[in-house]
């Protein structure tokens, strides 16, 4: 609303601020802490406002009024010079001017009623703006109220997952300390048993030595006992054919010695105490219980036979599957000297074996892995009704 005032009392005028189409200027503002402020600062200016236009009005009312009143003044002196002698008429004429200051003063006050019906347009509407300023408070709120809602249950949803990804983490590091304490268990039982192969082969040999020496006392007893036979059949030639035979039997027997002493059995045999899940190519099989182990040149701990002397040596092999493919193969040292392949089909079990015969050196390694570029897929099986196993044996 746009208000004019001629008073001359008012250095300047205080009106709300309008843009070129007499439209007010509104700015969007927090008013979380500040809608009592906004109500002082619109009601206080308002009220100025207001009281400055009804007083502007009532002095310019006033005014026009009394310049009337001084118009209907010089009116009626003007009659009364004029027609002071006709005082018949007297009563008329003040009738006539007191009619028409009833009259200004009635449009006097239908123009301050008009007044007063806008300036209470003016209060409702500033009672408008009070009502937009709680619904805007309470939209704040509630927006304010729904974001913090919705951080926390992001916040819940995160602290959620990462719960999720510890206990996905603890089972798997549980797991592996399963299965670090399984082949720790086996890599003792392994040392366990090799240790008690040790002591079983360290009996032997005192045995075979025991028995080396006897045997080299009775060589020498009966070496005496040739000596003293050539020395008497010397003497006797019929008596030197006896004795030579007898001498071909003493060799015959010292060489027999020589060669039992000379002879030395070289065999393993093993197998996998359980079943090989998924093995990937390139992998090696430790066949971990060692049946029979003659010359201790299997290690049932990396699942390697290191030949303990050279010669033609016999290696068999057996990989049972169910449902599954694999190749394998006989390594000695870095060479492939065997292979063996198998594809089981649905719903069948059935083992795969290799034979080898081959010529090794002492210290060679010899050892059965997973192909080196063939993988396969399934599971190797190992158990009471079927073993997968590995067996070589010194041949000559």
């Amino acid at each position: 609303m746009i208000c004019s005032c001629k008073c001359q009392d008012l250095e300047k005028f205080v009106a709300p601020v309008l843009d070129n189409r007499g439209a007010p200027l509104v700015a969007i503002v927090d008013t979380t802490n500040i809608s009592s402020h906004i109500v002082r600062s619109i009601e206080m200016p308002l009220r100025e406002i207001i009281n400055s236009t009804i007083e502007c009005k009532i002095n310019e009312e006033l005014k026009t009024v009394k310049q009337d009143i001084a118009t209907l003044r010089m009116d009626t002196e003007e009659i009364f010079s004029h027609e002071i002698l006709e005082r018949k008429n007297f009563t008329n004429i003040v009738d006539t001017v007191k009619a028409d200051l009833d009259e200004e003063v009635k449009n006097f006050k239908k123009h301050v009623d008009l007044m007063k019906s806008g300036l209470q347009q003016t209060i409702d509407e500033h009672t408008e703006v009070k009502q937009d300023i709680v619904t805007l408070q309470k939209e704040i709120k509630e927006t304010i109220t729904n974001e913090i809602l919705k951080q926390v249950m992001n916040l819940t949803k995160i602290v959620n997952t990462v719960n999720i990804d510890l206990d996905e983490k603890v089972k798997n590091l549980n797991n592996n300390v399963d299965i670090v304490q399984s082949e720790l268990r086996k890599t003792i039982l392994s040392v366990n048993y090799n240790a008690s192969n040790l002591a079983e082969q360290l009996k032997t040999h005192s045995n075979r030595l025991d028995a080396l020496r006897s045997s080299i006392l009775e060589l020498i007893v009966n070496t005496s006992a040739i000596q003293n036979d050539v020395n008497n059949v010397r003497s006797n030639d019929g008596r030197l054919r006896v004795h030579v035979t007898r001498l071909d039997h003493l060799n015959a027997k010292v060489n027999a010695i020589n060669a039992r002493e000379r002879l030395h059995v070289v065999a393993f045999y093993a197998y996998l105490s359980t079943n090989r899940v998924n093995p990937s190519f390139h992998q090696t099989l430790i066949y971990d219980v060692a049946k029979t182990n003659s010359g201790n040149g299997y290690n049932a701990a990396t699942g390697i036979f290191t030949a303990p002397t050279t010669g033609i040596y016999v290696f068999t092999w057996v990989t049972r599957m169910y449902e599954a493919t694999y190749s394998t193969e006989l390594m000695v040292n870095n060479a492939v000297v065997g292979t063996s392949f198998l594809r089981v089909s649905h719903d069948h079990d059935v083992s795969a074996s290799g034979t080898v015969v081959t010529k090794i050196s002492k210290g060679d390694s010899v050892f059965v892995r997973v192909h080196s570029t063939k993988g396969g897929w399934g599971d190797i099986l190992s158990e009471q009704y079927g073993r997968s196993s590995f067996a070589g044996w010194l041949l000559h």
